[in-house]
């Protein structure tokens, strides 16, 4: 962007984002984890909450949400008693693009939790790929330093507040879920545990936002509970906090290597936003520069160029890590 853009803009701008809409629906910690598990083939309730470790609870709640939300369909698989299993229906499946990009996260920066797989084949053409996040039009390179954002703040926004601040900001606030401070540095250290409110911070970083009161208007959150989650994130090696040159008595906050890769993630899920959430604004335009065009994504193999589409992969495991499923989708 030529001229940094005000932090009342940017919150008007990401309340009304595709990214916001999509977080809405799956930016929670433990709904992304479940999506993630129906796509390693794991699809039955006691098999979800032993892997996870999740409350019962509480995937009852995830499991509900999506099921109304048409991201996953129950199916009887047994009649006495009744069992049911959750599978992906068709807009659920659209987050593939972005399960994998979680999956390249984690092999890059996370410390590989919940079993992942340590390799994925790509069936089109044999060989192991990491998947790779390129430009629909031209096919070309997209990382930060590809592409300029732009915000339109002109397009209406339902609920926006006058002031720029979000009248939801308050559920980006607080710890994550009642988990205590202690499991929440270790989730975060996971890398996997991206929750709404760790992105959209991430997301104001990106957009200018390096000051903590730039921030704090930004997100429309409490002074102490951005301090606190702050620190989380740059204990997490997401953030790193320096002493700001033009006032040695104030810290700017700047991406780390890792951090800069979530923009694979934040680009994915604006997509399926975009695809498949009705009312999804267009509040942050991405263009690529080396095409001049509007930014959609595509995710392909890095060993023959085609897109990965679910059901051609299949994932494998070293030897000492358990070789449960053997197809991705």
């Amino acid at each position: 962007m030529a001229e940094r853009p005000a932090p009342a803009a940017i919150a008007r701008a990401l309340e009304g984002s595709a990214l916001n809409l999509a977080l809405g629906r799956v930016g929670d910690r433990w709904t992304i984890l479940v999506i993630l598990m129906a796509f390693l083939g794991v699809k039955r309730f006691d098999d979800l909450r032993a892997r996870l470790n999740i409350p019962r609870q509480t995937l009852a709640l995830r499991l509900k949400q999506l099921v109304a939300q048409g991201v996953l369909k129950a199916v009887a698989y047994q009649a006495r008693p009744p069992r049911r299993e959750y599978r992906l229906t068709a807009m659920g499946r659209a987050l593939y693009p972005h399960a994998l990009m979680n999956w390249r996260w984690e092999q890059r920066w996370g410390r590989h939790p919940l079993g992942l797989p340590d390799r994925l084949v790509h069936a089109v053409c044999g060989h192991a790929f990491m998947p790779r996040l390129v430009c629909a039009a031209c096919g070309g390179a997209m990382t930060p330093a590809d592409i300029d954002i732009a915000l339109r703040i002109d397009v209406a926004s339902p609920g926006a507040a006058p002031g720029g601040v979000p009248p939801r900001s308050r559920r980006w606030a607080g710890r994550l879920g009642g988990v205590s401070t202690r499991a929440q540095r270790h989730a975060q250290h996971l890398g996997l545990r991206m929750d709404r409110w760790a992105v959209l911070t991430l997301s104001c970083v990106m957009l200018g936002c390096h000051r903590f009161d730039a921030l704090r208007q930004a997100l429309g959150i409490g002074t102490s509970v951005l301090a606190g989650r702050l620190a989380l994130m740059c204990d997490a090696k997401l953030l790193t906090k320096e002493i700001d040159r033009g006032d040695a008595r104030r810290y700017v906050y700047r991406l780390t290597p890792a951090s800069r890769e979530l923009l694979d993630y934040v680009f994915t899920l604006s997509r399926w936003a975009t695809d498949h959430l009705p009312g999804a604004d267009d509040t942050i335009v991405v263009t690529h520069r080396a095409c001049g065009h509007r930014v959609l994504t595509r995710v392909v193999c890095d060993a023959c160029g085609a897109e990965v589409e679910p059901g051609k992969v299949r994932f494998e495991f070293d030897s000492a890590n358990p070789k449960q499923h053997n197809s991705l989708a």
